[in-house]
């Protein structure tokens, strides 16, 4: 159900004269999981470092500044970070969005989901790591990681913070019926997957060359089509538009895709020192942003990546473009050339996404 009072909050918050910036805020370095898809786990105790909440002060005075009003809260485990809800807390008092924070669940409870419902943050995603809920948790070595998991999302849930089930597409979960099946007995009601993404060359350590994630092009195909069948059938919102599942498909086909990445001109990732980086996969850094000072970068649009934080933003961002210059086509009396932007078929598969977004309850 589209919460019509959430969304006209959020656009006064964002503003009608400039198309946002997202950030993607890896606030802490490490994790207490070592799940074998991420490389956090190799991170050792000497280079563990966090953001405190004074130096994240002035960089989210920063980012607002600089026209960033949507903030994804992640890590390693950004609830182990002393100052998470300190920082959650002035994201808030910045009228900035928080749009999701992950966890594995193990330090969730009653007060931690008060504390992230208190900053209205919008959703927690808690990861399921393979298809058998039973033998979940040995990967991570978290014991009884399954009821760890359940109690999480109960204790979200009960103070009002929807939650999801991550669910990465590795060898471990290729059969989508089976690990959709294991997201319903834990009790999720919306999924999102993500993406294997091989290449990882900022300081992002989520992803890499791992052998559980190396998939060819029929794995990836026999995946999506799952997927979009599930999305036709089941009761479960899945998040990843069709457009992006298809999108994904080009990419391990070696096609070129319709919609190119916003990242370095909508879309940036910062990390635990406040390096800010072009994205999660590229090793193009800016600087610090302490010492930046504002944002004005405006890279050209990329495609080099399936990374889905990112890629999964690209028909949104589209649309939004889309509309902005259609609009100035309209006031400047080029009404053929407005429509045309309008209708074109990157666009329809925009506002096709969009409304998936919408009717998935994701706000």
């Amino acid at each position: 159900m589209i919460n019509i009072v959430r969304m006209t909050s959020d656009l006064k918050k964002i503003g009608s004269n400039k198309i946002p910036k997202t950030l993607f805020w890896a606030i802490i370095s490490y994790c207490n999981a070592v799940c074998t898809t991420c490389d956090f786990r190799l991170v050792p105790r000497s280079s563990w470092r966090c953001v405190r909440f004074e130096d994240a002060r002035k960089a989210i005075d920063i980012l607002y500044d600089s026209d960033f009003r949507m903030v994804s809260i992640t890590g390693g485990e950004p609830l182990m970070n002393p100052d998470v809800f300190a920082i959650c807390d002035y994201l808030k008092r910045k009228n900035m969005i928080i749009t999701y924070i992950p966890t594995n669940g193990t330090l969730v409870n009653n007060n931690v989901a008060r504390r992230l419902k208190n900053a209205d943050v919008r959703l927690v995603g808690i990861s399921i790591d393979m298809d058998d809920g039973r033998q979940m948790g040995l990967t991570r070595k978290i014991p009884n990681l399954r009821q760890v998991i359940i109690n999480a999302r109960e204790c979200l849930e009960q103070e009002g913070v929807k939650t999801y089930a991550g669910i990465l597409i590795t060898r471990s979960t290729l059969d989508i019926a089976k690990v959709m099946g294991v997201a319903r007995e834990l009790g999720f009601s919306k999924v999102v997957f993500s993406y294997p993404q091989i290449i990882q060359s900022s300081s992002f350590m989520a992803s890499g060359e791992m052998e559980d994630l190396v998939l060819n092009v029929n794995e990836i195909e026999r995946v999506v089509e799952q997927i979009k069948m599930i999305k036709n059938d089941s009761e479960l919102s899945i998040h990843n538009p069709n457009v992006s599942l298809d999108e994904l498909v080009r990419f391990y086909r070696g096609e070129s895709r319709k919609f190119k990445c916003y990242g370095g001109k909508r879309l940036f990732y910062l990390d635990w020192n406040l390096n800010l980086y072009r994205c999660f996969t590229l090793p193009k850094m800016y600087g610090n942003l302490l010492q930046l000072k504002k944002v004005n970068f405006d890279e050209e649009l990329c495609d080099l990546c399936s990374q889905q934080a990112f890629r999964d933003h690209d028909p949104f961002y589209h649309l939004a473009s889309t509309l902005a210059e259609s609009r100035k086509l309209f006031i400047r009396g080029h009404l053929v050339s407005a429509t045309k932007l309008l209708v074109d078929n990157r666009t329809r598969g925009a506002i096709k996404a969009f409304s998936e977004f919408l009717r998935g309850d994701f706000l």
